[in-house]
């Protein structure tokens, strides 16, 4: 018995379904990298929208730190603060909703800082600097899977047609045996 296939339609449209699922599970591989990428992106761009207003608010010059500075930190921003008789301050994210994002980010690799405590305005110019090159380093990570979809957005296409064709081709053949006899 040989291996010669009575129906050669029915194995492109199996060969063809095969190669789509293929393909199609890697663009969703490629989305579903680029979603993780932008949730990424937007957690680093809010925790460093709050830093730097956390920044703000902070002066070197003991003189201007308001007054009530521990309490409208704690007001404004959620976290601790605390202010002693030198002028030195510290800033305490800990089980904020800011702590969380900097584990999170620290644990999918994001951020090289598992710090959610900062002792003068010096660390915190430090992080907000981490967290500007993470957001420029995944702006880069999130054009490599655009790229890439493309080429299988237009494979997948591409054998569609070729199994459309295959699949006209037959009846063609189909037609004119049947007007042969």
């Amino acid at each position: 018995m040989s291996d010669l296939s009575l129906n050669p339609v029915g194995d492109t449209l199996t060969l063809y379904g095969q190669i789509d699922d293929r393909l199609r599970n890697k663009a969703d591989a490629y989305i579903e990298n680029m979603n993780k990428i932008s949730d990424q992106s937007k957690e680093i761009a809010e925790l460093d929208n709050f830093i730097q207003a956390i920044i703000s608010r902070i002066t070197i010059d003991t003189n201007h730190i308001p007054e009530n500075f521990e309490k409208e930190i704690a007001d404004v921003f959620g976290v601790k603060a605390t202010l002693d008789k030198k002028g030195l301050f510290s800033i305490d994210l800990a089980g904020s909703k800011w702590d969380k994002s900097i584990q999170k980010l620290c644990k999918d690799g994001k951020l090289a800082t598992n710090n959610s405590r900062f002792e003068n305005k010096g660390q915190l110019d430090r992080f907000h600097q981490e967290l500007e090159q993470q957001k420029s380093l995944l702006k880069n990570e999130t054009s490599k899977p655009m790229l890439l979809i493309q080429p299988l957005l237009n494979l997948i296409e591409l054998f569609a047609n070729m199994a459309k064709k295959c699949v006209e081709l037959d009846e063609k053949l189909k037609e004119k045996a049947n007007n042969i006899r």
